[in-house]
């Protein structure tokens, strides 16, 4: 993550939660999961 500054912060997470109920919610979440999944 980037702060304000500049500053680059390591981000430790577990979980992630993701809301939507637009008709791409589910492919939006499928393509969020892909892209974490190659960091």
């Amino acid at each position: 993550m980037t702060s304000i500054s500049g500053k680059t912060l390591p981000v430790v997470a577990d979980t992630l939660c993701i809301h939507g109920d637009g008709a791409l919610a589910r492919q939006i979440a499928t393509v969020i999961r892909s892209q974490l999944e190659c960091v």
